[in-house]
């Protein structure tokens, strides 16, 4: 995955280091990890302090993980025979973060798009989202030479998990390909007829905000005053 370091960003990533912070961009921005295995990498990332599950699995035991100077709660690598398939971010979870609300968490994955769109000067594909066993989980794709991005947000009754998965060009073009014979999320005709006559609650005042994904049922509400 190409990441565009302003200077900013090597500034900021200069002063975490200092303050004991563990940045996860120096691994995903090295273009040949595709082509390391898991042993590779973790001689050549010691920093991560990895604990391997057998030949294919590194997870890390860094605290204080940061990616793009923005906090993250896990991370970790996948393997394939012939080098690196996956890297996973894992940005948000209950377990890790504590409960929060639909909106901050719906407002937190509009934050790491925004991100992720800056900092790769690509503008991310919204993909058909999936829904299994009450989780829905909405996808947002970057495609780049060497790889594919996907930020994954599943909610159920409450917010599950917001992640960040970068996968190898081989493993990410038959992602795109699968999904791309899928109906695209947001294709109803009542979503299109809603498009731009939604808004959202937020404290006391109502915001401009389009449905996403496709809901299975809706409920609407009119209002007028004389």
């Amino acid at each position: 995955m190409h990441l565009y370091l302003t200077i900013s960003t090597v500034l900021t990533l200069s002063f975490a280091e200092a303050y004991g912070a563990v940045d996860a961009v120096p691994l995903t921005y090295n273009k040949n990890i595709w082509s390391l295995s898991t042993e590779d990498i973790a001689k050549k990332f010691p920093v991560y302090k990895w604990q391997q599950d057998g030949n294919d699995y590194l997870s890390s035991s860094a605290e204080d993980l940061e990616f793009m100077g923005m906090s993250i709660q896990g991370l970790s690598v996948h393997s394939a025979p012939d080098g690196t398939q996956s890297i996973e971010l894992l940005i948000y979870s209950p377990e890790h973060n504590g409960a929060i609300s639909n909106t901050k968490f719906s407002h937190a994955t509009q934050v790491w798009k925004q991100l992720l769109d800056k900092n790769t000067k690509k503008v991310g594909r919204r993909m058909p989202s999936i829904s299994s066993e009450g989780i829905t989980d909405k996808r947002t794709a970057w495609e780049f030479d060497d790889s594919v991005a996907v930020l994954s947000a599943q909610v159920g009754d409450s917010p599950k998990q917001l992640k960040l998965t970068l996968l190898s060009k081989s493993a990410g073009t038959a992602y795109l390909h699968k999904e791309s014979e899928q109906k695209v999320a947001g294709d109803s005709a009542v979503l299109k007829e809603l498009k731009g006559k939604t808004s959202i609650l937020q404290g006391r005042r109502y915001k401009k905000q389009d449905i996403e994904g496709d809901p299975e049922y809706f409920l609407l509400y009119f209002s007028a005053s004389w």
